[in-house]
């Protein structure tokens, strides 16, 4: 009756090493190759022919990350070594890099609406070319793709 619990045993060490060596979640396809990060989230990878890019390495890009309607940009939030946010945007036809704001102490998950950007930095929230003041400090608030509702968090509590 030992041999239960050895197999239970030696799959849970398979899914620690899992966990150490790596694997690849979230693939989401594009015109321009197939996106996906890795389990910590720490990289975006772009495949394309065959050939996997890391378009970016920070802590954290790769968790939430977004496509814009057109798949043609990545919007993620970058942290520094000092523990500071900021959103940024890969293009994906150039790979250029936009950062979106200075690093602060709290920035929100970036999302697109209808060709704009949106994200919460500290208590503001940008979205296309207007700023809300005072807002919450949610890290994922995405837009309607209209631009006339913003879905947010604020203590457990969901306000659209």
């Amino acid at each position: 009756t030992l041999f239960p619990y050895t197999t239970l045993f030696r799959s849970q060490l398979q899914t620690y090493e899992a966990e150490n060596i790596g694997y690849f979640i979230t693939p989401i396809e594009t015109p321009n190759g197939i996106i996906f990060t890795d389990n910590l989230a720490s990289k975006i990878y772009l495949l394309k022919d065959n050939n996997v890019e890391i378009l970016v390495s920070s802590a954290g890009c790769g968790r939430y990350f977004s496509i814009s309607a057109d798949g043609s940009e990545i919007g993620y939030k970058s942290i520094n070594l000092q523990g500071k946010q900021a959103p940024y945007v890969i293009n994906l036809t150039n790979k250029k890099i936009s950062q979106l704001h200075s690093f602060e102490e709290k920035c929100g998950q970036l999302s697109f609406f209808d060709n704009n950007t949106a994200f919460n930095v500290n208590k503001n929230f940008f979205f296309g070319s207007k700023s809300i003041q005072n807002f919450t400090t949610s890290n994922i608030a995405p837009v309607s793709p209209d631009g006339n509702f913003i879905v947010y968090d604020e203590i457990g509590r969901a306000h659209v």
